[in-house]
Order: structure tokens, then C-alpha cells, then sequence
């Protein structure tokens, strides 16, 4: 562990990303701002500082964010490096990358990239948020390669841009999990938010349309607030789909060792590790882009074109073809055990954050 002070700003501290934290903080002297600074009391390798924030039009497609004495935190812990989340909604950047020059130290920027969520925002308006937020960084570390090239076309200069693969186990953490055996139907998992652009309702009208010979179960693990619709949904097609909530741990492992591939249909991207950590392969759509480096043929199917009859078609011909499951279930768990790891993506923000590049110019 060098003695490097680091400053992490993030708006929310997500369960998922405590792992990745544990391991940097082995490796610097990491400090993480956050609104949910009392959530989680047991840390071990890094320190937790309150961030106090305010939204203004919040729950809409404007929403912004502000921070109470941001510049007073950052003065205090005087870091070396400061990293914020590379979105426009964050407004306080500019006062973290005004106070991060004066103090010397630099700034990264650390995000999914420029993937539009919503329509209802104008392309200019994205455009402009966009490119001046990343006049307030250094460097950026992006989630994906896509997510680099989409920083990058906003003028960054690539040797600025870097590629830390999004990722959530520890190699060291891998859940348990025997080796799932065909038993003659497909049985199929779908993992995380419940919500309208997770398409949900595509998988079960899908999974619905397999001959009955091999259709299995389906089962849906996750909450939000599509639940209720797609019961009724299920419960109009008389499609065999169990809804088991939220898991993780034991219960999550338990649920899955009897699956055979996990679908997700719509957004979203972290789902897919917890599915090759347990040794799934798995059938994505649009995703968030990191799917582009996670998946390959050995371990799982992207469907860009992604529809009820597309769906059907390819489950469908794995369920007649599940000799294949296997060689792809070993492969999956490799994705996350050698490459998809918080360690690889702790080896990058470390190398990024040994190179002496602070702007002297400032925002």
C-alpha cells in the first residue's frame, strides 16, 4: 500500500461496489465521499466521508445534483487524486475540479460513458453537459472499451481515456456452485430491477412460446416496479414464471444452481457478472455496453435485434442443442475468475493514478 491519498466522490455507495473499493484501498490511502456514509459502518481498507447533496427537479430527465461545502471536504483531506463520476447531472464537479487544481492534484473522471437513457432529453442539451463536463478532468476511466470511444468523440485524447472493466467479485470471492446438469427442459433465470426498459416481459412472452417438450421454469430475481404487471402478464399466459424477489448470499445461489442460462433482455450490465461468477451463460440485448467486452460466443449470446420472436428462436435452439451448456458454463466463471475481477480493475486505477498528470489550467 503506498501512502497516495485518494478521494473517491460518489453520490450513492451500492453493496456491489464495496469489494472493488476493499481491494484500492489496499493498495492507496483511499477516502470515499458518499450520502450514504453511515450505511456501511464495517470497511476495512478505506475511510468513509459524509457527502451532503440536494437535487433540484428530481424524478425527472433533468435532474440535478448539488453538494453542501464540497470544497471544504476536498480541502480537508487534501488528496492527491480526486475521482468523480463522469455524468453531467453532477454539478458539484466543477467545485471538486476547481479546489482539486489549486491544491494540485488531479483529476479523473470515472463512468458508464455517453449512453442515452431517455428521449426526452435534446441531443444538444446532452451534447453541451457533456462537453463541459469533461473539461473538469484529467483523465477518464471508463467502464467499457464502447464507453471509452464514446469519451473519447467528446475530445478527449485517447492516451487520456482508459478502460477499467466494470466488475464486482473478487476473484478470491467466487460463489460456490456444482455444475448444474441438463435435466431435458431449458430452465431460465433473469437477474436484477424489475423495471420497464429491463424488458422483462419480452423473456416471458419468449419463454412462453418454447415447445412445451423442453420449456422448463422461469424465474424472475429481482424487484421493482414493472413486479405486478408482468404476475398479471404471466398469469394471462399461463406461463410457468416464478417471481422470487430479491436474493443474494445463500438464497441466490440455492435458486440458481438449478438454471441453466440467465436472460437480460433490456439495460444493464452488472447482472451479467453475477451470472458468469456463477457459472451461467448468458443472452443479452442492449445492455449498457460493457457487454461487449464481458461476452463472447463461448460464454453467452448478444442479440442487438432482440424481440419476443428472436428470443424465442434462440432458446428455443439451445434448449434443442444443450450439449453446449457446459463448455459454456466453465467459460463463464473464467470471465469473471481471470479477467472480470476487482483486481484488474483495481491494476488500472492504480496505473492511472501513478502518472503525474494534473491540469494546471483547471475548469
Amino acid at each position: 500500500m503506498t501512502t497516495e491519498r485518494v478521494l473517491v466522490v460518489q453520490e450513492q455507495l451500492p453493496k456491489y461496489r464495496l469489494a472493488f473499493f476493499e481491494e484500492l484501498g489496499t493498495r492507496v490511502s483511499l477516502t470515499v465521499a458518499t450520502e450514504e456514509h453511515d450505511q456501511w459502518p464495517s470497511v476495512q481498507n478505506f475511510a468513509i466521508a459524509p457527502l451532503r447533496l440536494t437535487r433540484r427537479w428530481s424524478g425527472t430527465p433533468f435532474q440535478t445534483v448539488h453538494a453542501l461545502d464540497v470544497v471544504g471536504l476536498v480541502r480537508r483531506l487534501d488528496p492527491a487524486s480526486v475521482v468523480m463520476s463522469a455524468n453531467p447531472r453532477f454539478i458539484f464537479n466543477r467545485e471538486i475540479s476547481a479546489e482539486a487544481v489549486r491544491l494540485g492534484a488531479r483529476r479523473l473522471g470515472w463512468g458508464l460513458g455517453t449512453m442515452d437513457i431517455t428521449p426526452l432529453v435534446p441531443s444538444s442539451v446532452r451534447s453541451f453537459g457533456r462537453r463541459r463536463m469533461i473539461r473538469y478532468f484529467d483523465e477518464v476511466l471508463a467502464y467499457s472499451t464502447r464507453g471509452a470511444a464514446e469519451f473519447a468523440r467528446l475530445g478527449l485524447s485517447p492516451d487520456r481515456v482508459h478502460v477499467a472493466l466494470n466488475s464486482k467479485w473478487s476473484r478470491d470471492a467466487l460463489p460456490s456452485r456444482e455444475p448444474h446438469r441438463w435435466n431435458g427442459k431449458l430452465n431460465v433465470a433473469y437477474l436484477g430491477r424489475v423495471t420497464e426498459r429491463k424488458k422483462v416481459d419480452v423473456l416471458i412472452r419468449a419463454f412462453h412460446g418454447i415447445s412445451s417438450d423442453v420449456r422448463g421454469n422461469l424465474i424472475v430475481i429481482g424487484m421493482g416496479p414493472e413486479l405486478e404487471s408482468l404476475r398479471q402478464l404471466a398469469s394471462e399466459l399461463h406461463c410457468n414464471v416464478r417471481f422470487a424477489g430479491h436474493l443474494d448470499g445463500q438464497a441466490l445461489s440455492e435458486e440458481l444452481s438449478n438454471v441453466d442460462l440467465v436472460v437480460l433482455p433490456g439495460t444493464g450490465g452488472l447482472a451479467m457478472h453475477d451470472a458468469f461468477a456463477y457459472g451461467l451463460p448468458v443472452i443479452c440485448g442492449r445492455g449498457d455496453g460493457t457487454q461487449y467486452d464481458l461476452v463472447t460466443d463461448e460464454c453467452g449470446w448478444i442479440m442487438e435485434d432482440l424481440g419476443v420472436v428472436s428470443l424465442r428462436e434462440r432458446l428455443e435452439s439451445i434448449a434443442r442443442t444443450p450439449e453446449q451448456l457446459p463448455a459454456m458454463q466453465r467459460a463463464a466463471r473464467a470471465r469473471v475468475a481471470e479477467t472480470f475481477n476487482v483486481q484488474q480493475m483495481a491494476d488500472v486505477f492504480e496505473s492511472v493514478l501513478s502518472r503525474q498528470t494534473a491540469n494546471p489550467e483547471g475548469p
